[in-house]
């Protein structure tokens, strides 16, 4: 669910969009989603 709906979970699940979209070699749309996220404050889920 994207941030817009969700604002305490949505980060986290754009954030593992973005992850996906690295493996799966799509670096614009992770770079896109990694972007919009460093705009916005938020606990990454992966790395705190």
């Amino acid at each position: 669910m994207p941030s817009a709906k969700d604002a305490m979970n949505g980060p986290g699940f754009e954030e593992n969009l973005a992850i996906t979209d690295v493996i799966l070699g799509e670096n614009r749309l992770a770079i896109s989603t990694l972007s919009q996220l460093l705009q916005m404050l938020y606990t990454a889920f992966y790395y705190y």
